[in-house]
């Protein structure tokens, strides 16, 4: 009878540790397939609150180093800020800005760096709230991106979504152009929002 039920306990044993095992690996299957999607959205939610500051004065001109302003609105898709700003380690980065109080149009630039994968070139497109807003081509001859938009219409909720494209991300170890090992697209220097008063020409 002994034996009976220690052979018992042991398949009891085999059989909750079977179980065990089904369950990470059905909770690993889970995260792989929703994972990224969920800290996607976390980050969107984190830096869309943070947005949700006081209506900025404009000019307002953002940099992107550790601790600065801009550095807090930085959503899914960067690296670590570092002093000069900050590199996209996917092909779609974004930032959000709270849309300033009084009306009228804004005229939104930003300047920084395509990282080019070897010798083909990179086209840098500039998204607000889901509309494409311009487009800018970089090659290895001219890395340095500085782009500008009008942006029209507010956003309903006060905030606007940026989204920094590319078209493709590498490696500088991978092109055997550095020991980085990274993933990099563009690597964000600053981002410039000035009022643009109706009929007038944009700034230069």
């Amino acid at each position: 009878m002994s034996a009976t039920i220690a052979a018992w306990r042991r398949w009891t044993l085999l059989a909750a540790l079977f179980g065990i095992g089904l369950v990470w690996v059905a909770a690993f299957a889970l995260f792989r397939a929703h994972g990224e999607d969920y800290l996607a959205a976390h980050f969107a939610d984190v830096a869309r609150d943070r947005a949700r500051m006081p209506a900025p004065a404009l000019p307002l001109v953002l940099t992107f180093g550790p601790g600065r302003t801009g550095a807090r609105l930085l959503g899914d898709g960067w690296t670590e800020p570092a002093d000069d700003g900050v590199w996209s380690f996917a092909r779609r980065a974004m930032v959000y800005l709270r849309w300033p109080a009084a009306r009228g149009e804004r005229w939104l630039t930003f300047e920084g760096e395509a990282f080019i994968p070897g010798r083909r070139g990179q086209h840098v497109r500039l998204y607000a709230d889901g509309a494409l807003v311009g487009e800018w081509f970089a090659d290895r001859n001219s890395t340095v991106v500085r782009g500008s938009a009008r942006l029209v219409a507010p956003p309903r909720d006060g905030v606007v979504e940026l989204v920094i494209e590319v078209d493709e991300i590498a490696s500088p170890f991978s092109i055997g152009s550095g020991k980085d090992t990274r993933p990099l697209g563009f690597h964000l220097r600053t981002i410039e929002l000035r009022d643009l008063p109706p009929g007038s020409p944009p700034p230069p």
